[in-house]
């Protein structure tokens, strides 16, 4: 029997006891695969708190209080906190990479990981790319859209996506569209696989449309007639294109 892969993987979205919700997506994803027995996963979800007294407030208090070990569905998180500072967020991602490398370093010298792998583009690229080399292990990072499309018109954030870029074996994107926009900035295209996000087939299925319009209608408050169109959007929309001014994400 072949030895399991051993994957080190870095996610600041990521469930905790504080927000259970926060990235549920990437669990969802890392408890699908980790019973497949093919690797051995290990999960690094930094979490950033800014400097007192801002992190005696809240959210931040509550996010302060997260044991340092925790279990998704028998998978290991490691909660590593390290200081995040918004007016300066260009700066995260080495301030992420120098608080978690002696955690890293202590599991390294425990078990080697055979790959990093990062679940965002920006901070936990560039933060992972840092820990990667230094343990001289191949790097694999997924964009998902606002780590490129907002991050990537900041100039420092921009070059570090670069470096991390050009250093990882492989890079995922969620959308063709998305991959084309990596390319778009500099990132090595013959690196890019498109990799779809997951659906659980047993949480969502194709149900009976009037069922489904009168339960949706119920739960938005809508009073609209049962033959008027009624369109449901699930998700976050943040414009792009010349002239337009990205959100403040992160």
């Amino acid at each position: 029997m072949s030895r399991r892969l051993r994957v080190l993987s870095i996610s600041t979205l990521f469930p905790c006891p504080a927000r259970p919700g926060f990235g549920g997506f990437v669990a969802n994803a890392m408890t699908a695969v980790a019973p497949l027995g093919e690797i051995d996963l290990t999960v690094l979800n930094p979490i950033g708190l800014p400097p007192w007294p801002l992190s005696r407030r809240e959210p931040y208090r509550a996010l302060a209080a997260t044991p340092a070990i925790t279990t998704v569905d028998a998978l290991t998180v490691h909660h590593p906190r390290f200081l995040a500072l918004p007016a300066l967020a260009d700066g995260n991602p080495a301030r992420l990479a120098r608080a978690t490398l002696p955690l890293v370093q202590q599991l390294q010298a425990a078990e080697p990981f055979d790959l990093v792998d990062a679940q965002f583009f920006f901070p936990d690229g560039p933060a992972a790319h840092t820990i990667a080399r230094t343990l001289g292990l191949p790097l694999v990072i997924k964009a998902r859209g606002a780590d490129i499309h907002y991050w990537s018109a900041r100039p420092a954030a921009r070059r570090q996506i670069l470096a991390a870029g050009a250093y990882a074996a492989r890079l995922l994107a969620v959308s063709a569209s998305l991959a084309e926009a990596m390319r778009g900035i500099g990132l090595p295209g013959e690196t890019i696989r498109i990799h779809h996000t997951g659906l659980d087939h047993a949480r969502f299925f194709p149900r009976p449309r009037a069922r489904a319009r009168a339960e949706c209608g119920a739960a938005l408050g809508l009073n609209a007639p049962a033959d008027a169109p009624l369109f449901a959007c699930v998700g976050a929309l943040i414009p792009q294109g010349a002239g337009i001014r990205h959100p403040r994400v992160g």
